[in-house]
C-alpha cells in the first residue's frame, strides 16, 4: 500500500518493480526482527500478550513470505533471472526461525497467555512414532558418513554442530506426522550458526547432505499448501545434483532423498 500511495510516476509500474520493492521493505524489517532476540520484548502498559502476538504475526507472515519467494522468479530491467537460489532463501527462512524461537524462549508465559498461543508439546510422548523402515535405514547411513567426517577433523565445533544437528534431525523426523507437522520448522531454531553459515556459504557438503534430508520432512510439510509446494523437491534436486558420485555411501542417501520427494 506504501508503495502505491507514494509513487510518483503517473503509469503502474511492471510486476518486478513491486516485487523488487517488496523485497526491500521485507529486507529491512526482517533485520529490525532479527535484533529482537538480543535485546528484552518491549512491554506496552505491561501488556505482555500485545508484544508477543505481534512478534508472533510477522514470524508467521514473514515465514510464508520467504517459502513463497523460493518459488518466484523475478524480472530485472536486463533479464529474466530465476530469483535467489533455493538454498540461499531456505538459510533465511532458517535464521528468522532461529530469531522466532530466541523470542519465545525469552517468554513462553507470554505466549501461552496471548490470543495466538504458541503450541509447546510437539515433542510429548504421545506424538512419538516409529520410524518406517527405509527412513530408520537413510538415518542410520546418515549417521555413520556424520561420524566418519567427525573423526577426520580436529575442530571441536564442527563437530558439535554435527552431533546437534544429526541429533535434532532424527528427533524430528520420529516425532513428525500429518497431525505434527509443524515439527519440520523446530530444525532450524536448534542449529548452530557454524552450522547456518556452512549451508549459505557451501564449504562444508557434510551440512548440505544433511539439509538434504531435512528436506524430505519439508517436503511432506508442503503437500497441499500452496505457499510451500514442491519447495522440498526443488531444494534436493538444487543441493543433490553436485554431490552425485562421491562415494556409494552418499549415493545411496542421494537416491533416497530424490525418491522421497518424487524425483525418481
Amino acid at each position: 500500500m506504501n508503495i502505491v500511495l507514494e509513487s510518483s510516476k503517473p503509469v503502474p509500474a511492471t510486476a518486478s518493480h513491486y516485487m523488487l520493492a517488496a523485497l526491500e521493505f521485507h529486507n529491512a524489517a526482517c533485520q529490525a526482527f532479527g535484533k529482537i532476540g538480543e535485546h528484552t520484548i518491549p512491554r506496552t502498559n505491561n501488556d505482555d500478550e500485545t508484544s508477543f502476538t505481534t512478534i508472533f504475526a510477522f514470524s508467521i507472515i514473514n515465514l510464508a513470505f520467504i517459502l513463497g519467494l523460493s518459488q518466484c522468479h523475478v524480472t530485472t530491467n536486463q533479464d529474466v533471472q530465476e530469483g535467489t537460489k533455493i538454498v540461499g532463501n531456505i538459510t533465511m527462512l532458517f535464521r528468522v526461525l532461529q530469531c522466532f524461537g530466541s523470542v519465545i524462549s525469552s517468554g513462553l508465559d507470554g505466549f501461552s497467555r496471548g490470543p495466538l498461543p504458541v503450541s509447546l508439546d510437539l515433542f510429548s510422548a504421545s506424538r512419538c512414532r516409529l520410524l518406517d523402515e527405509d527412513t530408520a535405514m537413510a538415518l542410520t547411513r546418515l549417521r555413520c558418513i556424520v561420524e566418519r567426517e567427525k573423526r577426520s577433523t580436529d575442530d571441536s565445533n564442527v563437530r558439535d554442530a554435527y552431533s546437534r544437528a544429526i541429533i535434532w534431525l532424527g528427533k524430528c523426523f520420529s516425532f513428525y506426522s500429518d497431525e505434527n507437522r509443524d515439527v519440520v520448522l523446530i530444525w532450524p531454531m536448534v542449529l548452530d550458526t557454524w552450522f547456518v553459515r556452512a549451508l549459505e556459504t557451501g564449504g562444508d557438503q557434510v551440512c548440505r547432505l544433511i539439509l538434504l534430508h531435512w528436506a524430505v520432512m519439508l517436503h511432506w510439510f508442503g503437500r497441499g499448501k500452496r505457499f510451500t509446494g514442491d519447495l522440498g523437491a526443488k531444494l534436493v534436486d538444487e543441493l543433490s545434483k553436485p554431490m552425485l558420485g562421491k562415494d556409494v555411501h552418499w549415493e545411496e542417501c542421494i537416491h533416497f532423498v530424490r525418491q522421497q520427494v518424487g524425483l525418481l
